[in-house]
């Protein structure tokens, strides 16, 4: 990368010192650098091109560009021995670290894992809700007498 950002440097100015550099600024002010100047500029100019570099300033150039590619290089190296490095540390902390295992079990299909009293009939209430002259089943409230039937007869205490 390095390599092409340096070559970009140096070789554009080989071919731009055999053509004219022009200026032109159209009517919004614009400005525009060309070879040849836009139909309708406001102003044009020709700009001088800069010197051409010396044998020894490209010759500063080239051995500048050989010390960023060995830097490069050598950079490179560094990091991936970093990086191993890291890498092997890492490993021997997962050997020395204990294997967690992780169990994902399935939902359970109750939503409700209480215990369920079994089912009653349809007026059951528990003992504490039940309206005051309940009585269960088969019992009879005292003085009850069911329609037709006869008072019950008090035998004299002898």
């Amino acid at each position: 990368m390095r390599i092409l950002m340096l070559l970009g440097l140096i070789l554009p100015f080989g071919i731009a010192s055999a053509q004219p550099i022009v200026k032109s600024v159209d009517k919004s002010g614009h400005v525009t650098y060309s070879d040849r100047p836009i139909e309708g500029a406001s102003s044009v100019s020709e700009i001088e091109p800069p010197p051409e570099p010396s044998p020894e300033e490209v010759k500063a150039a080239e051995e500048r560009l050989e010390r960023l590619i060995e830097e490069d290089a050598k950079l490179e190296a560094e990091r991936k021995k970093a990086e191993e490095a890291r890498r092997k540390e890492a490993m021997e902390r997962a050997k020395s670290q204990p294997k967690v295992i992780v169990i994902k079990e399935k939902p359970n299909p109750q939503p409700n894992t209480y215990y369920m009293y079994p089912p009653r009939h349809p007026g059951f209430r528990p003992p504490g809700q039940r309206p005051p002259d309940h009585h269960p089943p088969g019992m009879k409230p005292p003085g009850h007498h069911p329609p037709g039937a006869r008072p019950p007869v008090t035998l004299p205490s002898r």
